[in-house]
């Protein structure tokens, strides 16, 4: 009886181990995703266009700017003016959500082109990057079947803000996204 009152014991003592270590190694993986989570650096492009209106058509390019020397991947969010996503034909396919692998060295910069179409869209972009990056967009216009733009401007990223300041200059625009 008393073998096996000490095999019992050892076998509850192991049990409680094996539930131990398994606990212990599920908080680190989770400890682990949210590091990630927690490094992820997200950028705001507040405005793109792209389609015909009227007369016109508009297309829009991002540029992304390779900052660090390792290869990793950035993945571009697209969302319409109310903050659903976005289908959009650019030349890394058609869809709301593109990965675009950034490799130094091949590229000093990758860009992204959202292509005229028959529906006019505009919106704004969200990116996602675990290393940073340099990030701009560029929209023009074109009259009706030209290729020659008759207007362009820059948008940069935009911080997270519940007020913004900006220098007032008839040269400058401002656009609103909010992503939620």
């Amino acid at each position: 009886m008393a073998r096996r009152n000490i095999d019992m014991r050892k076998l509850v003592l192991t049990l409680v181990f094996l539930l131990l270590a398994a606990m212990f190694f599920s908080k680190k993986a989770q400890s682990d995703e949210q590091l990630f989570a927690d490094q992820t650096i997200t950028q705001y492009l507040p405005h793109f266009v792209a389609g015909k209106l009227s007369l016109t058509e508009w297309e829009s390019k991002v540029f992304v700017d390779i900052v660090d020397s390792k290869p990793h991947s950035v993945m571009f969010e697209f969302f319409d003016d109310f903050g659903n996503p976005a289908n959009v034909f650019t030349d890394h396919g058609y869809g709301s959500i593109f990965v675009v692998d950034l490799i130094p060295g091949a590229r000093e910069h990758e860009e992204i082109s959202i292509l005229k179409s028959n529906n006019f869209l505009s919106g704004w972009i969200r990116v996602k990057s675990p290393k940073p990056i340099s990030l701009s967009l560029k929209f023009q216009q074109f009259i009706l079947g030209g290729n020659e733009s008759i207007g362009q401007a820059t948008v940069f990223p935009s911080p997270m803000e519940n007020m913004f300041v900006f220098q007032s200059d008839l040269e400058n625009g401002i656009a609103l996204a909010n992503p939620g």
